[in-house]
């Protein structure tokens, strides 16, 4: 079986907070509504996009949901029962939510002493989250001196019930 291109996101690449590093990640997580319309997390942007993929597989021009500063090193992505995207922000150890309309809003932010520790991954079993965390002893890319997470409290699973 061969790997094929069903969509393209425009390539992007961004200069973080130390002035020097460069990180060009655009397409990381990726989730179906409800309906099958394919949700991606864009690291680099800090957005969310929106791809309709037709019967033939290949998906149709990317369309931006959602693009916001709570949604830097947007990462792993879920939708609840409701219908909200619930979207990990590793680099911020966030939790954020994007409505349909693209309405963006933190719900839970900590430092380098979780339970968000560079969360990666989220799925939902029932009502509850649960979310991967794969911390190590890293610099934080959205620090200035890229040294506040080197205290974190190693890989883990946070559970959220919201």
């Amino acid at each position: 079986m061969e790997a094929q291109a069903a969509v393209q996101i425009e390539k992007h690449v961004r200069t973080l907070p130390d002035g020097k590093s460069q990180q060009a990640i655009v397409a990381n997580g990726l989730e179906f509504d409800r309906n099958g319309v394919l949700h991606v997390s864009d690291t680099a942007r800090g957005a969310i996009w929106k791809v309709v993929i037709g019967p033939d597989g290949k998906g149709g021009k990317p369309s931006l949901l959602a693009q916001s500063p709570l949604l830097e090193g947007a990462d792993g992505l879920a939708f609840d029962i409701r219908g909200d995207l619930w979207v990990v922000a590793n680099e911020r150890n966030a939790l954020i939510t994007v409505t349909p309309n693209g309405a963006v809003r933190e719900l839970t932010k900590n430092g380098s002493q979780g339970p968000l520790e560079f969360p990666a991954g989220i799925i939902f079993v029932g009502n509850t989250a649960y979310i991967a965390n794969f911390d190590t002893p890293r610099r934080d890319n959205m620090d200035d001196n890229g040294k506040t997470a080197r205290d974190g409290i190693g890989a883990s699973i946070a559970r959220i019930m919201p």
